[in-house]
């Protein structure tokens, strides 16, 4: 039902808002932890690679140096990419919560058409109800209007043969009685 699909995307919201709101505290401390590296180079100087190799005292702690220094750089390229994956994965649930929010929109929104038409219909069976109602009403009305009527024609035909000896009145009532039934 609608209802339920309501539902599902308030709890797939909440999740993904609760994943986004995770993502952008990693993307903080990544970003933080990549300024925070910035800011050491700065402090250090303008020491440069080369430099830090050629003032090596051997070749073993020319190796080590290279090594060290080989390690620093992939370091900075492994949270470069760990920070665009990040923000890629940020962009990805912006975009899920998006998506999950227009569609809880337009189930919200198809609920309250139908809902609306429902209650359309509602109301044109109300009215319906009520005018058949009025109609029987006045039917009934006609009815009895019409047995009163023939019960005092009845009347006045049983008032008129007692006071008339007039056998074609007896004759024209018996001709009544047998047409009827």
């Amino acid at each position: 039902t609608i209802n339920e699909l309501i539902t599902a995307l308030d709890s797939e919201i909440a999740t993904v808002s609760g994943e986004l709101d995770s993502a952008k505290a990693k993307e903080a401390q990544e970003t933080d932890d990549f300024l925070r590296r910035v800011r050491i180079m700065e402090e250090e100087g303008s020491v440069s690679m080369l430099g830090i190799i050629l003032d090596a005292d051997s070749f073993s702690d020319m190796i080590t140096r290279t090594e060290l220094i080989g390690d620093v750089v992939e370091g900075d390229k492994k949270l470069m990419r760990s920070l665009a994956e990040t923000r890629a994965d940020i962009e990805a649930k912006k975009a899920t919560l998006d998506q999950s929010r227009a569609s809880q929109a337009a189930a919200k929104k198809n609920l309250v058409s139908k809902q609306n038409s429902l209650k359309s219909q509602y109301n044109s069976a109300n009215n319906l109800i009520k005018s058949l109602n009025k109609e029987a009403a006045e039917y009934e009305r006609a009815f009895n209007e019409a047995e009163r009527a023939q019960e005092q024609a009845k009347a006045e035909l049983k008032r008129l043969l007692a006071s008339s000896g007039n056998h074609r009145l007896h004759m024209l009532c018996c001709c009544f009685r047998s047409l009827r039934g």
